[in-house]
């Protein structure tokens, strides 16, 4: 089809070029010079015309193809045979080089779409089977060659390899991941063949989500776009009736009956109002930003995201994983009439099974000196800590609130600390045997972080926390944020959301019990990633690898891609209403009128260009 429209356009071009030299040669009114310029005209103007008829039978007459054809048909009623080849082959030529332009725009996006794919390699009880990747269970054992992408989420059973992560994080530098590792799905494996078993299936998998968020982006329009739309709707019937008075009301006004030349002038006038220009080049400039964004690993869902990211500012954000790590950490340990070694075996058997984020790290503890002890219960005690009983002898290992329970005097110091935990024997006699000091370390960047969206215009940073005050004050006082709130429950955060509904406030989470916070923000942002599915799909915005100095790009890119939009905007509304006076007046010409309606087009589209430029990864 592409091919065949091609060479539509350039017979008709060989057509016009060779009626305007025989022209130069013989009278322009000879018959076989002006059948050159219809047949030029209708060669490329076959499936204006053809689009016209059928928006006709539409009633939709403010169309541009019905526009154009009644211009070019007018130009031919009134003898002007070379402005209306001229036009409609201006016209084509335009068409197709926008058309190529948005085509190029988009491919970043499309090429996301594909990043998971159709098949798997997966081994059987004959061998290896292809199949397809929806076919794919959890537990299943796939192979995956070098240069092939990975299908689903797994862990690596056997080999090792580097990765290309660029189509998810936007990170260029490949990823080593050896036996035990995670990795994800629409990943490219570079090196060697790995072994891996699938720990989700196609549709939960990263990849389809990222395809599910992209393919989201797209039916989101910015509010700017909807307004064009609106515009355009409204402009056009208002200056079509001005080009239907042009041609009528003047020679009865003047009283000299040329009717042809304000004929001529309504038309050159009707081919200005095409609003084209403006209803095509601002969407793409909000689809161009979303291509920008995916490309550096920021998953936008839509152009209103973008255009609300440039009234923000106040940034509220999450502690656990978005301005720390997320991985506690064991930072000393102070035993007491003990042995060390003897009060980590205590403290490590206790937590064995437990999926606590703090018993996950007391776990990482485990040395080769290690010796596993063997408890006859254990009892979990919500919220303060864990009772084990080894034959005679009962253990607590917990916060303050349980030591204080069990009667326990500690130092002022560590009265208030959430990062310490302390392991008493309460049978067959109560003594203390020591404490464990547990930290969440602040992301290295997180400094950096801050001062990025204050150089952005953010007047006020807030970390809204459900740790404990002396927890929350320290992560505070390091960062130098403006504010911060302590001991908050999901529905405190939400709360304090929705108390400042009014002002323009973007919140960064990462968990399950984030995702009504970023639902209810004007401005939702996931950390990690793909976090949890919650959060995915309540957040705007997804940072897919976890890294802090994403937002601040997140939000270069929407005030480019805004700033793009309202250049394009004003540049084709100006050309077009400088080219309507000029064209009431009788100063244009046909071609010209096409310049201001296609050829603006053009420009405004290569404009738009400047964001991937800008943005290039």
């Amino acid at each position: 089809m592409e091919k065949t429209k091609k060479l539509r356009i350039i017979i008709s071009v060989l057509l016009l070029l060779s009626g305007l030299i025989l022209s130069k040669i013989f009278d322009i009114d000879n018959i076989a010079i002006k059948a050159l310029f219809i047949i030029s005209w209708a060669l490329a103007g076959f499936d204006i015309i053809i689009n016209a008829i059928s928006k006709l039978l539409e009633k939709n007459l403010l169309a541009e193809d019905f526009l154009m054809s009644v211009a070019t048909i007018g130009a031919i009623f009134i003898g002007e045979y070379l402005e209306a080849a001229m036009v409609m082959v201006l016209f084509q030529i335009g068409e197709y080089l926008e058309d190529k332009a948005v085509e190029k725009s988009k491919k970043s996006i499309a090429d996301l779409v594909n990043i998971q794919p159709a098949m798997a390699n997966r081994f059987a009880t004959n061998g290896i089977e292809k199949i397809s990747v929806d076919q794919v269970q959890i537990s299943d054992l796939l192979q995956v060659k070098p240069g092939e992408i990975i299908p689903v989420d797994g862990i690596i059973k056997s080999g090792s390899t580097s990765l290309d992560l660029s189509s998810l994080t936007g990170e260029s530098i490949p990823v080593y991941k050896s036996q035990g590792d995670e990795v994800l799905s629409g990943s490219v494996n570079l090196e060697a063949e790995i072994i891996i078993e699938s720990i989700k299936d196609a549709e939960n998998s990263t990849a389809r989500r990222v395809i599910k968020l992209l393919e989201k982006s797209m039916e989101n329009k910015a509010s700017t776009e909807s307004l064009i739309t609106k515009f355009a709707k409204v402009y056009t019937p208002i200056v079509v009736s001005l080009a239907i008075i042009t041609a009528l009301v003047p020679p009865f006004i003047f009283n000299n009956g040329d009717f042809t030349e304000w004929l001529r002038r309504a038309l050159i006038f009707l081919v200005v109002t095409c609003p084209c220009a403006f209803v095509v080049s601002v969407p793409m400039a909000f689809v161009t930003g979303l291509g920008a964004s995916s490309k550096n690993g920021i998953l936008t869902k839509g152009g209103n995201i973008i255009e609300a990211l440039n009234s923000i500012d106040i940034l509220a954000t999450d502690k656990t994983g978005t301005l720390t790590e997320g991985n506690f950490h064991i930072v000393d340990i102070n035993p007491e009439g003990i042995e060390k070694d003897k009060f980590m075996d205590i403290v490590i058997s206790m937590e064995e099974g437990s999926i606590h984020p703090i018993a996950k790290a007391i776990l990482k503890y485990k040395s080769d000196n290690y010796s596993q002890l063997k408890f006859d219960k254990n009892r979990n005690i919500p919220g303060k800590g864990i009772e084990a009983t080894r034959g005679d002898d009962t253990y607590c290992l917990g916060n303050i609130s349980l030591m204080q329970e069990l009667g326990l005097n500690l130092p002022a110091n560590e009265s208030d600390s959430k990062g310490q935990l302390y392991l008493m024997r309460t049978r067959p006699e109560k003594k203390f045997l020591g404490s464990i000091t547990i930290e969440d370390k602040i992301k290295e960047n997180a400094k950096d972080f801050i001062k990025s969206m204050k150089a952005r215009g953010i007047k006020k940073i807030i970390m809204l926390s459900g740790d404990e005050k002396s927890v929350a004050e320290k992560v505070h006082n390091k960062l130098q944020l403006d504010d911060y709130r302590s001991n908050l429950l999901p529905e405190d955060k939400l709360t304090y959301i929705l108390t400042n509904e009014n002002k323009n406030i973007a919140y960064v989470g990462d968990g399950l019990n984030d995702a009504p916070v970023l639902l209810a923000s004007k401005v939702g942002i996931a950390m990690g990633q793909l976090g949890s599915d919650a959060s995915i799909e309540a957040a705007d915005i997804v940072i897919v690898n976890d890294d802090l100095s994403l937002i601040p790009k997140a939000f270069d890119i929407a005030k480019y891609t805004y700033k793009i939009a309202m250049q394009n905007i004003i540049f084709s509304l100006s050309t077009k209403f400088v080219f309507l006076g000029l064209s009431a007046l009788g100063l244009t010409a046909m071609w010209m009128a096409v310049f201001a309606d296609v050829g603006v087009t053009i420009l405004a589209v290569l404009n738009t260009f400047r964001i991937n430029r800008k943005f290039k990864r």
